[in-house]
Formats: C-alpha cells, sequence, structure tokens
C-alpha cells in the first residue's frame, strides 16, 4: 500500500452497490478544491468477498488488481474486480 490508498470496507453491500458508492465519492472529490493542491482525481477497485475468498489478503489482492486496471485505463474511474473495461 502506498501512502495514497486506502480501503472502505461496506458490509451486506454487492460489488454493483459498492461500485455506485464508490463513483459517487469520486465526483464528489473531483468537484472539490484542496488548498494549494486544487482539483484531485481518485481511481477505485471494488472487489466482493466470495466463496474464493479466505483471507483479507485475497481480499485486497483482488480490490489491488482491479486499482491496477483503474489507473492503467486512464485513473479517474471506478473498475470492479473481474469485470472487463
Amino acid at each position: 500500500w502506498g501512502g495514497e490508498e486506502f480501503a472502505i470496507l461496506a458490509t451486506e453491500t454487492t460489488a454493483a452497490e459498492a461500485a455506485q458508492l464508490a463513483e459517487k465519492l469520486r465526483i464528489q472529490l473531483q468537484q472539490q478544491r484542496f488548498g494549494s493542491v486544487g482539483q484531485i482525481t481518485v481511481s477505485f477497485g471494488v472487489a466482493q468477498i466470495d466463496e474464493s475468498i479466505e483471507t483479507f489478503g485475497a481480499l485486497f489482492k483482488q480490490v489491488d488488481e482491479a486499482l491496477y486496471q483503474a489507473k492503467e485505463a486512464g485513473r479517474n474511474r471506478v473498475q470492479v474486480y473481474g469485470v472487463s473495461l
């Protein structure tokens, strides 16, 4: 994890609902101005716990892969693990 990464754990939420939440946050952050920094953008990786996930490490690996895909696709977007761009 880098210094600019964070996680949000949303219980009782589907991947689609989590992606909608992430998109709302992405838009809200993009619309804000942060002092001398100005405008920022954010990329989100989203994954859902299923029967194949046995540890938080496995979950965060999927999240990290989705985040990497979002960044590779141009940043400032939401990417759900296992969903093609």
